[in-house]
């Protein structure tokens, strides 16, 4: 998610895909194996370079006073510029771009501070000198790493993706770039490409911080158990010694909303809030968070209209709030079966918890059908909305299966095998017209997307329809002593 400043933000939000990042590091110089995990001595960082490992470190993790205030006067001559320039990248992700421009001019001319200078431009809304001087380091300094990530940010956000592209593809084994390239292929859509970018870098870079980072936002757009893995890397960069950044502080949050932990994620976004009140990415999320808590959201999204009119998530609820809704709605009957999972975890014979959601849940999803038919086309932009949407109703639903199963001798003791079976079969009914809907309310080229994305979703209320067949799960025999509800 872009920020006030349109500066890169390593960390995916939850409302819409990252705006290209540079808030990364830069471990190696030399170009890495494609085909072989054996690395050459020219590809081992010489000791220059490890130098400023802690302070690209803490640029990684998005600690950028930490990188502000680091005390160069301890580096060796060569170390000096590539020192400067962070900094200056840091002024600039913490909303201090004018005096990051004031700074350069002071500074030495070269490649590196003229990139610095346009990315900064950039940030203050100088957008097409920011672009006429991105355009002309790309003609005159292909090859510098500095002009490949700044100006491939600049191209990004300009919509010119594949210049971007082009230029970072040239790079000489910079983890920055691929962090960047990772970002391009999600705000794409195209996890598969980001994965396949993580998994070749990971054979030079193993253990790297930003390559781990740059998995995690691969892991959230994957889903499922990936959400878990995510969580704990941004976790341990959350708990560092050095203090609580706030982007991830904010990925953290991100994380834990995809696991359903709305309470946690209230607590880091409030920390993060307190840090950085302007923060629009933080305000942004607290604003999803409120929605999908059933939460008044107004305050947030007034807060973020003042401070960054163009903020992504302003502009999506302008231009498409319909299908915000719709996700929200459709979280709502996620809210449902994750509710129905746990009532069934601790069943007994009086349960009107998981009648209350179970009978909830197919009204969550017929009221999202009709809002559906009567929304616009689906686009390939909002593909990526509903597939994490329909992941975390596949992560609940095999949930709520492997619950009933453990559960099924005592239903079958309390004689709720039918009324179950005929739940799970209205609540499959409902899902199915809803999945239907979706893509036949969708551009050609996503229909078959959004049919596999709810595929496995509706796979798995089938089979726990099918546990409680006749032939599997048999009411007991009538007895007084077993009267009541579920």
């Amino acid at each position: 998610m872009a920020s006030t400043t349109n500066n890169p933000r390593p960390l995916l939000t939850l409302s819409a895909t990252p705006a290209p990042a540079i808030n990364a590091v830069n471990t190696y110089h030399s170009k890495p194996p494609s085909t072989t995990t054996n690395i050459p001595q020219q590809w081992i960082p010489s000791p220059p370079n490890v130098e400023l490992v802690d302070l690209r470190d803490h640029f990684a993790a998005g600690r950028f006073q930490e990188v502000v205030d680091y005390d160069t006067a301890i580096l060796s001559p060569e170390n000096k510029v590539p020192a400067h320039i962070l900094a200056l990248r840091a002024k600039v992700a913490l909303g201090e771009a004018k005096e990051a421009l004031e700074e350069i001019k002071d500074a030495e001319s070269g490649p590196e501070y003229s990139a610095v200078k346009a990315y900064a431009e950039h940030a203050v809304g100088k957008t097409k000198d920011a672009l006429k001087a991105a355009e002309e380091l790309v003609a005159s300094d292909p090859d510098n790493a500095t002009v490949q990530l700044l100006a491939g940010s600049v191209l990004q956000s300009e919509g010119k993706t594949e210049e971007a592209l082009a230029l970072l593809s040239q790079h000489q084994g910079n983890l920055e770039a691929v962090a960047l390239i990772v970002q391009i292929h999600l705000q794409q859509n195209r996890t598969d490409l980001a994965l396949k970018e993580v998994l070749a870098a990971k054979k030079w870079a193993q253990d790297n911080l930003l390559i781990n980072i740059a998995e995690s936002w691969v892991a959230l757009r994957v889903g499922g158990e990936k959400y878990q893995e995510a969580f704990y890397v941004f976790e341990e960069i959350a708990q560092a010694p050095s203090g609580a950044a706030t982007l991830a502080l904010l990925s953290q949050a991100v994380s834990e909303i995809h696991l359903g932990r709305f309470e946690e994620a209230e607590a880091a976004l409030s920390q993060a809030i307190k840090q950085f009140p302007e923060n629009a990415d933080v305000i942004a999320n607290m604003a999803v968070l409120s929605i999908l808590s059933g939460k008044d959201h107004s305050e947030y999204v007034q807060s973020l209209q003042k401070l960054d009119p163009e903020h992504p998530y302003i502009k999506g609820v302008e231009e498409k709030s319909d299908l915000f809704d719709k996700a929200a709605s459709k979280f709502a009957a996620k809210t449902n079966l994750d509710v129905a999972k746990k009532a069934i975890h601790k069943y007994d014979d009086e349960n009107y918890e998981f009648i209350e959601a179970v009978d909830t849940a197919p009204k969550n999803l017929q009221k999202s059908e009709k809002e559906v038919k009567a929304s616009g086309a689906l686009s390939e932009a909002g593909v990526a909305d509903i597939k994490l949407i329909v992941q975390d109703l596949v992560t609940v639903s095999k949930a709520l299966h492997d619950e009933l199963i453990v559960k099924r001798p005592t239903i079958e003791a309390t004689r709720k095998c039918k009324f179950i079976r005929v739940k799970l079969s209205l609540l499959w009914a409902f899902s199915a017209n809803l999945v239907n809907a979706i893509a036949d309310n969708s551009e050609p080229k996503v229909k078959d997307l959004i049919r596999g994305y709810g595929g496995d979703y509706l796979v798995n209320i089938r089979k726990a329809e099918y546990e409680f067949d006749e032939s599997k799960c048999i009411d007991a025999t009538y007895d007084l002593s077993s009267q009541g509800d579920l």
